[in-house]
Parts: structure tokens; C-alpha cells; sequence
């Protein structure tokens, strides 16, 4: 994809219309046929729903960026500075593909779910324990996975337990 946008923008700039139709035919091809379906498959088995709901807001706002800013981009940038940008974008993402993105092929729904958590420092930070170094302050004390959810959380636990008992010994008194 990335080739045919950098051959776009260089048969733009040499004005040679009819290659120039063609390898944008080819990369609306490529697109289609091989990076759409791609991530619309991948990030449903990697994501919760919630986080899968998050990153299409996200998809489709930075489509509407690009479409607002396209205009711009070729004024500042020419077209064929436009087109180059967004060929260099793609590389960008092919490369991140190969060295970032993980196969899930024979992986339970779990496994899937698990890869891009960070198990270690071999990973580097999962992105909860990025919020919540964040918003530490909101939830009091972080306490390693595992120990539980956090200070405040146990706190409100517990108290809600024991108003719980509350009720019941209540309630059995009235009996």
C-alpha cells in the first residue's frame, strides 16, 4: 500500500495521469483486500469490548481529522506532499506490524486477551498499570496484581460486608 502511494505521489509530480489513476487503483485494492478486514478481525480477539468500543471512536475520529485536515495538507504540502505523507504513515504501520503486532493463531480467548497486558518489565508497563500510575491519587494505594484491587477498594468491600450482616442479623431479629 504504502508503495503504491509513494508511486502515486511520484507519477503526480512527473504528471503522468494514467499510472497515477492506476497506482491509486492498486492501493484502494491493497487496502480493501488486505488492511481493512485486518484490524476489524485482529482487535475483537486482542480486546474487551470496551476497549474494542474505544478504539473505533478513535478509528473514526481520526478519520474525520484527516478528512478536515486533508485540505490543509494539500495546501501547505502540494498534493503530492499530501500523498507522500500518508505513504510515509503507512510504512510507519507496516512496520509496526511486523515488530509490534502479535499472532494469535492457536491461542485460547484468553491467551488473546492476555498478550499485550505486560507480564513484566520485559514488555514494559501494561497500559492499567499506566492509569493507574495516573490516577493514583484517585485510587489511594496500588497494590501489586494479584494482592487485590487496591486499598480503597477492600476498604468499601469490607464495609459494604458488614452492613450486609447488619441487614441480615436485622432482619432475623424481626423474624
Amino acid at each position: 500500500m504504502s508503495l503504491s502511494l509513494f508511486s502515486f505521489a511520484l507519477f503526480l509530480h512527473f504528471r503522468v495521469s494514467s499510472l497515477s489513476i492506476a497506482s491509486m487503483l492498486s492501493q484502494t485494492l491493497f487496502f480493501q483486500l488486505f488492511f481493512a478486514p485486518v484490524h476489524w478481525i485482529y482487535l475483537p480477539e486482542i480486546l474487551s469490548d470496551a476497549q474494542f468500543g474505544f478504539v473505533c471512536m478513535i478509528n473514526y475520529l481520526n478519520g474525520v481529522e484527516f478528512t478536515l485536515a486533508t485540505e490543509y495538507f494539500i495546501k501547505f504540502l502540494t498534493l503530492e506532499g499530501t500523498f507522500l505523507l500518508h505513504a510515509s504513515i503507512t510504512l510507519t504501520g507496516v512496520f509496526f506490524m511486523i515488530f509490534v503486532v502479535k499472532e494469535t493463531e492457536g491461542l485460547s480467548d484468553r491467551e488473546k486477551k492476555q498478550l499485550y497486558k505486560g507480564h513484566g518489565a520485559q514488555n514494559g508497563p501494561s497500559i492499567e498499570a499506566i492509569f493507574q500510575s495516573v490516577f493514583q491519587s484517585q485510587w489511594g494505594e496500588v497494590v501489586e496484581e494479584g494482592e487485590g484491587k487496591g486499598v480503597e477498594m477492600q476498604e468499601q468491600t469490607h464495609e459494604t460486608e458488614q452492613q450486609t450482616q447488619r441487614l441480615d442479623s436485622t432482619h432475623r431479629s424481626e423474624i
